[in-house]
């Protein structure tokens, strides 16, 4: 049985998928939501978010479109259209703003409405040499930004970090580091660099905004020849190596973890529908 808020978030994504089917927009199933589409033919019981990608040179133009045609009451955003944010999201995010919700996970209680991620899949080289240069380059940029927003973006709650990300969050919260850093400016920084490369057969695509960073970077080949797949009441595009990329990013991905780790990861509380 589906929550209100997993109802809410399907809802948007029947709407999300039917702007890309109609317009020939590459897009697939991607994070919790291609696991719970293999795993659990719908979504995973205590996921709260859902996840799509769409290739860069797709992704501009979902954006547009679904600028001018969703429903009124579906708000289509991303880094551009939040200017005055002190907690900007970089990716594309429809909202529903006939609901209100509030994110726990940072130091910050962060309101909000209930929404879908559309990630965009950016293109890296076929040289590995390139690939790697360019795959830290980014990196740096990723946690530049993710300190100019530490107190409103860090997962305080997240188990298992690394030690240098443990480091860098003690750093920030002594320092307040990033609080002199220009978010925007850093992002319009980020963007350049994501569209240095172009797609190319025999390349990968990175999506740089996820949990789990350069696992998140696939041969371009795993996503071709997209298969349809049973998600809930309707059908889902999948890339055609999903076991390839969920292995990558969870290991032994058909065996659900223990009870006691069935938890929600984003900390979302539905306030109002």
């Amino acid at each position: 049985m589906r929550s209100k808020l997993q109802e809410t978030e399907f809802a948007i994504l029947k709407q999300v998928v039917e702007i890309c089917e109609a317009n020939k927009i590459e897009y697939y199933a991607f994070y919790g939501t291609l696991l719970g589409a293999i795993r659990e033919g719908g979504i995973v019981p205590w996921d709260d978010d859902i996840d799509i990608a769409i290739p860069r040179k797709d992704y501009d133009r979902f954006v547009a479109l679904a600028k001018s045609k969703l429903p009124t009451h579906l708000l289509v955003e991303t880094y551009k259209d939040q200017s005055s944010s002190s907690h900007p999201i970089y990716i594309c995010q429809v909202k529903d703003t006939n609901t209100s919700v509030v994110l726990r996970y940072s130091s910050v209680p962060q309101y909000t409405h209930a929404w879908v991620d559309v990630f965009p899949l950016d293109a890296l080289p076929a040289n590995p040499i390139l690939r790697y240069v360019h795959e830290y380059r980014l990196l740096i940029k990723r946690m530049l930004i993710q300190m100019s927003m530490f107190e409103e973006n860090t997962h305080m709650f997240r188990k298992n970090r690394p030690l240098h990300e443990r480091f860098l969050i003690a750093l920030c919260e002594k320092t307040k580091l990033g609080s002199t850093m220009d978010t925007q400016k850093l992002m319009r920084s980020m963007e350049k660099c994501l569209l240095r490369y172009q797609e190319t057969e025999n390349g990968y695509f990175i999506s740089m905004f996820g949990a789990y960073k350069l696992k998140e970077a696939f041969p371009i080949s795993w996503f071709r020849d997209a298969e349809k797949v049973s998600f809930e009441d309707f059908e889902i595009a999948v890339p055609s190596n999903a076991s390839g990329i969920l292995s990558r990013m969870y290991g032994d991905y058909m065996t659900p973890p223990p009870v006691e780790e069935q938890n929600i990861q984003h900390c979302i509380e539905i306030v109002q529908v």
